[in-house]
């Protein structure tokens, strides 16, 4: 990129790997309704020490110096020097200040022996007029959450609605998260998304933490989190 340049846009890309590990080999290309970004390297990830990890969810921070509109497409390429052959993954996700995309099939490969660049489409979630799309992104701490607890998430909005997520339910260890079959584990990265009433513009969130055993003592270490709906945001 020339150093004249300035970076206008700040991307956000999530995305789970399944299968293989192509190292620092992975640059991407974003589409949208008004054109097309340079090559960007993927880079470190912002989620772990380590990316493309087996299920684990890395998320990247990605700089451009131009604007692509409504993003519906990215590309994934390869140098070709990885030693693994295909590498596998899911949950992608692309954050566009306060826009999310999300993929619209479940799995993608991409092979890492050739030059051949694999395709992913995106799109906004669709609803209703009075309607949002909602996702949090949440990093747990060095620390499960306990056991026997019940974590809800309320949103609060300047319209006087408010909306609620369990994150997960207790003994059952059901789990809402999108990206993991159990939620809250320790260091792990979730993602959670939900459809309610559009509440507006978020002025505060509540974390609260319930037990079915009153003996049992509650805790849940958070690392970061940040939640998005349709143009709105919450850090």
């Amino acid at each position: 990129m020339n150093e004249n340049q300035s970076i206008t846009k700040n991307y956000l890309l999530i995305l789970k790997t399944l299968h293989g590990d192509p190292g620092e080999n992975i640059t991407v290309l974003i589409k949208g309704s008004c054109g097309k970004t340079e090559k960007i390297l993927l880079g470190k990830s912002q989620s772990y020490l380590k990316a493309f990890k087996h299920n684990q969810t890395d998320l990247f921070l990605l700089l451009s110096n131009i604007d692509v509109g409504k993003v519906f497409q990215i590309e994934f390429h390869t140098n070709a020097n990885s030693k693994c052959k295909e590498w596998k993954f899911n949950n992608v996700f692309i954050i566009d200040g306060t826009h999310i995309y999300r993929d619209i099939t479940s799995e993608h490969s991409l092979l890492l022996s050739t030059d051949i660049s694999t395709v992913v489409n995106i799109t906004e979630p669709l609803t209703g007029s009075q309607e949002s799309f909602y996702c949090a992104f949440i990093k747990t701490g060095n620390g499960s959450c306990s056991k026997g607890s019940c974590p809800t998430l309320s949103l609060f909005g300047n319209n006087q609605q408010h909306t609620d997520i369990k994150l997960k339910t207790s003994y059952r260890m059901h789990s809402s998260s999108t990206n993991n079959n159990i939620a809250l584990e320790k260091y792990q990265f979730d993602i959670f998304q939900w459809q309610d009433y559009n509440i507006g513009n978020i002025e505060r969130i509540r974390l609260q933490l319930y037990s079915e055993n009153k003996e049992s003592k509650c805790q849940w270490p958070i690392d970061w989190m940040f939640v998005i709906h349709n143009g709105y945001s919450f850090t």
